[in-house]
């Protein structure tokens, strides 16, 4: 990718811009539409128009969209687990000894590895929401929680974010002849940026997403359950009478897979109409105490940098409204299960 910015263009251009990145949008979806693949390499996202790149988590920080929160301001922040409620305790206390649980699941369902893999998954998705609501400063003055500090808000039912094609970032198999033959996908949260909760046109056109998968990732590979989610934000988001005046939506992605792993994503258009897809390394998750979380905490908890002027993508001021929630994830609990079927892993 290019370093260069270049100059906002004329009215005629960005219009011309979004047009491409609208078609080259419904083209990828509907060619995701017609697979029935648990995964996808960089020769065949290339064909679709989607380049993957690698991302170092901490070296390529300031050519994102996204500013993560500093390790010293993350570091004045500690869980206070005695407020977790005691329907929520099993899942803080007992997250190390989930791992190697194994749960009862129908006989009846085709595919309970893969329904295996997305609990585990799941897993980290709830305890990333706990760390979210139960953390707080050890300061009398602000006794808030790292998730009503932050300006990140679910996107709402009545947000017109919610009038675009909702298929993929809800794990529908449209167009599969056979839907089961997919991994298991949802993204369990998708969020914006709205510095003040009661002004609606100070929403950013950034997005995050967290997208739990009942699939085994690879670091050369996207995830059906990745790519789809992806792009079906960036859709939305341009289908949205307020962000007429926009033609940049940076996505980040939190991607939790199995068999208790993630990493982050990020994505964007460049001017060309490609689709930049960037992967950080893998992390485990087997362990509460494990490094990966302090990291995948500041960056769920990260800033959205200026987009007017951004590198090898065109740009020009947003005028949005919607309407602010503060939710966690969308919780969607499986019955216990076990298996011992293959899962389905990234080829």
């Amino acid at each position: 990718m290019s370093s260069q910015p270049v100059n906002p263009p004329m009215l005629q251009d960005h219009d011309a811009l979004r047009k491409m990145f609208e078609e080259k949008a419904d083209s990828i979806l509907e060619w995701l539409e017609s697979k029935s693949q648990v995964s996808y390499d960089y020769d065949t996202l290339r064909e679709i128009g989607v380049l993957l790149h690698h991302m170092d988590v901490t070296y390529d920080q300031e050519s994102l969209d996204f500013k993560l929160l500093s390790e010293k301001e993350y570091s004045t922040y500690k869980i206070d687990s005695a407020r977790i409620p005691k329907h929520m305790r099993h899942h803080y206390d007992g997250f190390d000894k989930a791992f190697h649980l194994s749960f009862s699941y129908p006989l009846s369902d085709p595919l309970p590895g893969t329904e295996l893999v997305y609990e585990k998954a799941f897993q980290i998705a709830r305890y990333i929401d706990i760390l979210q609501d139960y953390s707080k400063k050890d300061d009398p003055d602000n006794t808030s929680s790292i998730e009503k500090n932050s300006n990140w808000y679910e996107i709402l039912a009545e947000d017109s974010f919610e009038d675009g094609p909702q298929g993929m970032l809800h794990g529908l198999h449209i167009g599969h002849s056979k839907p089961l033959d997919l991994s298991r996908w949802r993204a369990v949260s998708y969020r914006q940026w709205q510095e003040d909760p009661e002004d609606p046109d100070t929403i950013r056109p950034h997005v995050m997403l967290m997208i739990c998968t009942g699939a085994v990732a690879k670091s050369n590979n996207l995830l059906h359950g990745e790519i789809g989610p992806i792009v079906n934000t960036i859709q939305c988001r341009l289908l949205q009478e307020e962000f007429k005046q926009t033609s940049s939506f940076p996505v980040l992605v939190i991607s939790l897979f199995g068999p208790r792993q993630g990493r982050m994503l990020y994505a964007r258009f460049n001017i060309d109409g490609t689709l930049i897809v960037r992967a950080s390394d893998i992390f485990d998750f087997k362990k509460k105490n494990q490094e990966g979380f302090d990291l995948f905490m500041r960056y769920y908890n990260c800033e959205p940098e200026d987009t007017a002027v951004l590198s090898k993508t065109l740009h020009l001021p947003l005028s949005p409204s919607a309407v602010p929630r503060k939710s966690g994830i969308v919780d969607t609990p499986i019955t216990s299960f076990s298996v011992s079927e293959n899962v389905p892993h990234a080829d």
